[in-house]
């Protein structure tokens, strides 16, 4: 659009008078509310905008949200906020529950907010008030579930549903980065949503694709920064690791001495090794394997330069020719340790040497922060979000508040298991496959303090099983088993 047209579209909306846009509101928002009073409200959608909205947030999840005193002390009523995914579902599960355990007749969820069966935050509501009511209602939904037939009206006005031919080359250019062909275009036409269901299906299999998917996911995990110049990811590496990883340059002449194959050898395995993470996704979607897989693959991926860095022989992992920069294929690897090769348990993009140092940890912080951006990025839970209250320093007392101070042991005991599971892995992400390796400043002992809590659960091999709504799948890191 010309500065021209902006301006004048500008100046039109200035001179339009306000009042316009006021009764245009209230016009719309009676609209609306019209139209929602008398909808059918299955269970799910009665507990999101009567019970959760209207009693829930505003008198229960002080104290029954996962670090409030009612949890402490195992209360069976505990309601997630808005930081946990799936928070409306897990919360609508544990409230039938509570709604199904009955004392006398009654309902335990009714009894407790009267300040009955020694409710220990007293009586929170009255019998006659309005939420009260809601919950009244929610419990007889419990027993008795409300189902609505499919509304297949918008609730915006004015909003329709684009035909698969204007899907189609809208999808093309968001997915693939061009319009679509003709000959795409004429077999949607005919065809409908079946057809555009398949034109998607072979976008999604294009290079234009997986660029993009690669993209997406550099500007979150952010370890592009590893390939500012030739060579930088090649510093991750430990020496005596990876004594290979020099092998473009066998005989250390001074940078200035390099011959141009040096350099280029130089700069594709430093490549292969900061795309490691990137290309790992890129190679689940291709191959069209389970998606959470970029967290449990049990092998990385590598090109032909970054092979060789690894001490792995590229024509034994299919690749042929040193020229196909961007072949990346998987791969197994070893390190050195006393003249012996071990075995790297690989766990997908969190185990790769650009990941881990792109995401470092502290003697102190003992892998918290690896812990807490492995649930940001990959469990759309932000703990900093579920942490967010006012803190009283004063009423830290204990020489261990991360395990006693409730202000604490909120984030702790969801945050500390996982990051147990990155206790060998040091500050520069050296693997420590033996554990007298690790650190004895109690940092395993720091960690350890938990009891599984239905988030995470922990074996005897040191796995970490994370189960949330978002994820279908279990996520399993691997690592040396645990100290009692």
């Amino acid at each position: 659009m010309s500065r021209n047209r902006i301006e004048k579209s500008t100046a039109l909306w200035k001179r339009r008078p306000i009042e316009c846009f006021v009764a245009s509101a209230v016009a719309l928002s009676a609209s609306l509310l019209s139209g929602c009073a008398d909808k059918c409200l299955d269970n799910s959608a009665f507990y999101e905008q009567k019970v959760w909205t209207q009693v829930v947030s505003k008198n229960c999840l002080k104290c029954h949200a996962p670090e409030g005193v009612a949890a402490n002390k195992n209360a069976k009523f505990i309601q997630l906020s808005q930081s946990f995914p799936g928070f409306l579902d897990i919360n609508l599960g544990n409230i039938s529950e509570v709604a199904r355990i009955q004392f006398d007749g009654k309902s335990e969820l009714l009894r407790k907010p009267l300040g009955e069966m020694d409710h220990g935050g007293g009586a929170v509501l009255t019998s006659d008030s309005e939420e009260y009511k809601l919950l009244e209602q929610m419990v007889d939904r419990v027993s008795d579930p409300v189902t609505c037939d499919a509304d297949p009206s918008s609730v915006v006005p004015n909003l329709g549903v684009m035909d698969p031919v204007s899907t189609l080359r809208k999808a093309s250019l968001q997915l693939g980065g061009r319009l679509p062909t003709p000959e795409e275009e004429a077999a949607v036409a005919d065809g409908g949503e079946q057809a555009l269901s398949a034109a998607l299906d072979s976008l999604m299999t294009q290079d234009s694709f997986f660029t993009l998917l690669k993209e997406i996911y550099g500007e979150v995990l952010l370890t592009g920064r590893y390939n500012q110049y030739d060579g930088q990811a090649l510093g991750l590496l430990n020496d005596t690791d990876y004594p290979n990883k020099n092998w473009w340059n066998p005989t250390a002449v001074p940078d200035n001495m390099l011959t141009a194959d040096q350099r280029n050898n130089r700069k594709w395995a430093g490549y292969g090794v900061a795309a490691e993470p990137l290309e790992l996704i890129a190679y689940v979607a291709r191959n069209n394997k389970p998606f959470t897989e970029i967290l449990t693959a049990d092998y990385t991926v590598v090109n032909w330069q970054s092979a060789q860095t690894y001490g792995i022989d590229p024509k034994t992992v299919g690749l042929q020719s040193s020229a196909a920069y961007y072949d990346f294929r998987p791969a197994k690897v070893q390190i050195t340790r006393s003249g012996a090769k071990v075995d790297l348990p690989h766990s997908g993009v969190i185990t790769t040497p650009a990941w881990l140092n792109r995401w470092p940890t502290t003697t102190t912080n003992v892998n918290r922060a690896r812990a807490r951006m492995t649930y940001k990025f990959f469990l759309a839970t932000d703990l900093l979000a579920v942490a967010e209250r006012p803190i009283d320093p004063s009423s830290v007392t204990s020489t261990n508040p991360t395990r006693d101070d409730q202000y604490c042991t909120s984030c702790h005991k969801i945050l500390d298991p996982v990051a147990s599971t990155f206790v060998n892995r040091n500050e520069a992400a050296l693997i420590l496959p033996d554990m007298s390796e690790v650190s004895s400043a109690g940092s395993l002992n720091q960690l350890n303090q938990f009891e599984p809590i239905g988030t995470v659960s922990m074996n005897a091999h040191n796995s970490v099983t994370v189960r949330q709504t978002s994820v279908r799948q279990p996520y399993t890191w691997p690592g040396p088993p645990l100290a009692s």
